[in-house]
């Protein structure tokens, strides 16, 4: 046992419940926590919500491959007669690969929240496990923080931009 559950069993113990029945009460009160912030049709619609995002970035992330796989960089060159027609070519290309990561990562957000709902944690702030507002889940269902984290994280990241709801 590690000294963080041996001083919660020994605290548990003091007040005369054994660690078992205070884990156990811990568990209860951490879903009734997440059974009361979102109801089971709250669940289900930001589950379809998600899944209709998923299918959509899907169809776009096949298209721009697609597309790219078409428009190889040799072929849009090879069409540029001069140093600034090939430098836009390289442009597209770029623009290109940055709408494919864009859409990826956000492909990813979204299986994580769908992750969460199955784990019964979604809506709940990954930093201080606070419920994450409804508002903020309609603007965003896969958000993994509430405001104010939200608005920590992007510190961090260095972006200046405010949070998204």
């Amino acid at each position: 046992m590690n000294e963080a559950c041996a001083a919660a069993s020994a605290a548990a113990c003091a007040a005369g419940t054994s660690f078992a029945a205070w884990t156990l009460q811990i568990a209860a009160a951490d879903d009734a926590i997440l059974n009361t912030h979102l109801s089971a049709a709250d669940l289900s619609h930001f589950a379809q919500v998600l899944h209709e995002r998923e299918a959509q970035l899907r169809r776009e992330i096949l298209e721009r491959r697609q597309r790219a796989a078409n428009e190889r960089f040799t072929q849009v060159a090879s069409e540029a007669p001069d140093v600034e027609d090939a430098a836009l070519a390289d442009l597209v290309g770029d623009l290109n690969n940055a709408e494919l990561e864009r859409d990826v990562d956000e492909l990813r957000e979204i299986e994580a929240a769908l992750g969460r709902i199955e784990a019964g944690s979604y809506g709940i702030c990954l930093q201080c496990g606070n419920p994450i507002p409804r508002e903020r889940l309609e603007a965003f269902p896969a958000a993994r923080y509430d405001v104010r984290h939200q608005e920590e994280h992007e510190q961090q990241l260095g972006s200046a931009q405010p949070p998204s709801l």
